[in-house]
């Protein structure tokens, strides 16, 4: 395994067990037509890697007979494929960063031709729900935080479009499951996610009952269109995943599997969500995890503190096993969530993208000198950590306040940002234009690269560093990585504290398999606690 996500797709027939010789190359994503022998794929460039052509095939019959039915020319759009709830319809998705259009088939009749929604707008998203001889439109347009319309299979006309959920400026509709008799919806509130059941039936509205002040939870595989129950998981940093199934008969819930483990004492640890003002003002939510025995807040705990801020994607709140070892030693582990990611909707991944970037390294840094300053940790002995665009993240605060950290990772990092997304060979990059901005135009350039960290790399101490690229990442390329310990070393005041690993059967994603994983992660707690005793030998 090379970690390069090039992946090719095969046909399992479950009653012989026995694997077909049908073979999809380079397919990214695929669903069944009703007929169950047409499957309907999407095929990744080998240039650039976007998911870019749809093609049709047939159970039986060899590659080269597949039928191309949809090619996206556009750079900055990519193709996904899904059937509906209630098994009617096949959706065919085309998107950007930040618009979206929807064309839709029967499924009963694979060989008709698709059929365009809504035509793409700029700036509007919307996703596509089938129940009853209704389409649903969860859509964006008009509401930032996204509104619900339905409208008749029969006639899909705009003017014909009734909105049944408004647009709300506190609440968030994230996502929709429909069934035969409920509609159910996910919503977020202040940075938490509720859900939110509709009874058809009964004509009356609920939630779902959360018990912990910050969390995750979200629904899970509900495939049964005509089902009286929904699944849906939930987790936190203090709870293991639990799978629950609510009954929306009897309005019961119950366990289906739970991940608890049994050495694990959950009344050991303690969660707390605080919210933080940033240079502007703007107050930052940061969820924090430690171990009652071991936390004193007095300034005297280690702290590690990790973040993403990009693309609208947060770091979810998940039960990290990995984190305990370092809970168990004291550390008190923090994720600020920072602008630029989506903890607060929309606005606030905006608030931290194109020529607003900036604010995400401005809340990072003061999330960390809050806890310094309210005594959460030790001002010496503070290891920041990110990955990919959050990668980024580190570059950008290992620059604009080196002292206030005494180690950063950066795994898989993207830090050339200039010379990167100058170059429209790498895939990606143009795609990319709407998160960072194109540096063909010069505001967008003079902002790019007044805070690009290979480019704003001084002739100053920096804290120690540790930067991990893989080979195979197709997503940032290993010399990104390469590149910036090279620069730091021959400018910074202390080149023998920067450190460069590089994975040499791995992707973007990292370490594949679950021991390679374990591995990487004992490498880097074992890296992290060896630095702090050694700085504090010093001292």
């Amino acid at each position: 395994m090379t970690g390069n996500n090039v992946l090719d797709m095969y046909i399992l027939d479950i009653e012989k067990q026995k694997v077909l010789p049908d073979k999809m190359t380079r397919a990214y994503n695929a669903t069944w037509a009703n007929d169950n022998k047409t499957i309907f794929y999407i095929k990744d460039d080998s240039i650039t890697n976007r998911s870019y052509q749809l093609y049709k095939h047939t159970v039986g019959e060899k590659e080269v007979e597949d039928v191309l039915l949809f090619h996206e020319k556009d750079d900055n759009y990519s193709l996904s494929i899904n059937r509906s709830a209630d098994f009617e319809y096949v959706f065919l998705n085309a998107s950007s960063k930040d618009e979206s259009e929807v064309w839709y088939l029967n499924a009963n009749y694979p060989h008709h031709e698709f059929k365009l929604f809504s035509k793409r707008q700029k700036g509007v998203e919307y996703q596509l729900f089938s129940s009853n001889g209704f389409f649903y439109i969860l859509t964006n347009e008009n509401a930032i935080n996204n509104k619900l319309l339905k409208v008749n299979v029969s006639n899909t006309d705009k003017n014909k479009w009734e909105e049944i959920i408004s647009h709300s400026k506190d609440i968030i509709i994230s996502d929709v499951d429909i069934f035969k008799n409920y509609l159910v919806i996910t919503e977020k509130n202040k940075g938490l996610p509720q859900i939110h059941v509709f009874d058809k039936l009964n004509r009356e509205d609920y939630y779902l009952p959360i018990e912990e002040a910050t969390y995750e939870t979200w629904t899970f595989a509900n495939f049964d269109f005509d089902a009286d129950h929904l699944r849906y998981k939930h987790e936190s940093l203090l709870t293991p995943e639990i799978i629950y199934e609510w009954n929306f008969i009897t309005k019961e819930r119950k366990v289906l599997k739970s991940n608890a483990i049994e050495s694990y004492k959950k009344e050991a640890y303690r969660t707390e969500r605080i919210w933080v003002k940033s240079y502007d003002n703007t107050l930052v939510p940061v969820s924090l995890i430690y171990k009652k025995k071991e936390f004193k807040r007095d300034g005297t705990n280690p702290l590690l503190i990790e973040s993403y801020g990009a693309y609208g994607s947060s770091m979810p709140l998940y039960y990290n096993k990995y984190i305990f070892p370092l809970l168990d030693r004291g550390y008190v582990y923090a994720i600020p969530h920072v602008r630029g990611g989506g903890y607060l909707g929309t606005s606030w991944y905006r608030d931290g993208k194109l020529l607003n970037k900036k604010n995400t390294f401005e809340d990072f840094n003061a999330c960390t000198e809050y806890l310094i300053s309210n005594k959460y940790c030790n001002i010496n002995e503070v290891t920041a950590r990110g990955g990919s665009a959050g990668g980024m993240l580190m570059g950008a605060i290992a620059n604009m306040k080196p002292d206030l950290y005494a180690l950063i990772i950066a795994e898989v990092p993207f830090l050339d940002v200039i010379n990167t997304m100058m170059d429209e060979s790498i895939p990606l990059t143009t795609s990319e234009y709407k998160e960072w901005g194109n540096p063909n135009d010069r505001e967008y350039f003079e902002y790019m690269l007044s805070y690009s960290p290979y480019d704003n790399i001084r002739a100053k101490k920096y804290p120690s560093m540790l930067f991990i690229a893989g080979l195979e990442d197709e997503n940032v390329p290993y010399w990104e990585a390469a590149k910036m310990v090279a620069k730091l070393r021959d400018i910074c005041k202390n080149p023998k504290d920067i450190f460069l690993k590089t994975n040499m059967g791995s992707g973007h994603q990292g370490a594949s398999g679950r021991y390679p994983a374990i591995e990487e992660e004992a490498y880097l707690q074992a890296f992290m606690l060896k630095q702090m005793l050694t700085k504090n030998k010093q001292e």
